[in-house]
């Protein structure tokens, strides 16, 4: 089981890759409107990036519910992953996003 309202993800994406995210009840049943199909593809390289589904981001709803996750990635690498809400920080912060290692992709 889970708190927040939306799916946070670190991850980068490379030449035609993507990143998709399934929701999916403890069973293992696919969740309505946050199956594979619905999931918005996720490209580029972002430290904060938020999962959407065709329905949009907020996975309020489901908090306090046990969930699996499923996630594919295609040419892409997944570093971390977090449920939050709007008044938590997000996973960059200003210190590491203005001095950012180089060559870590």
């Amino acid at each position: 089981a889970f708190a927040g309202d939306r799916l946070t993800l670190n991850y980068a994406a490379r030449t035609n890759g993507k990143l998709r995210v399934e929701i999916r009840h403890a069973d293992g049943a696919r969740v309505t409107g946050y199956a594979l199909a619905d999931a918005v593809p996720l490209t580029g390289d972002e430290i904060d990036g938020v999962a959407a589904w065709n329905s949009g981001s907020d996975v309020s709803a489901l908090a306090g519910t046990p969930v699996q996750l499923r996630f594919v990635l295609e040419n892409a690498d997944l570093f971390a992953m977090r449920f939050q809400d709007d008044l938590q920080e997000p996973l960059r912060t200003r210190e590491y996003h203005d001095h950012a290692p180089t060559g870590l992709h």
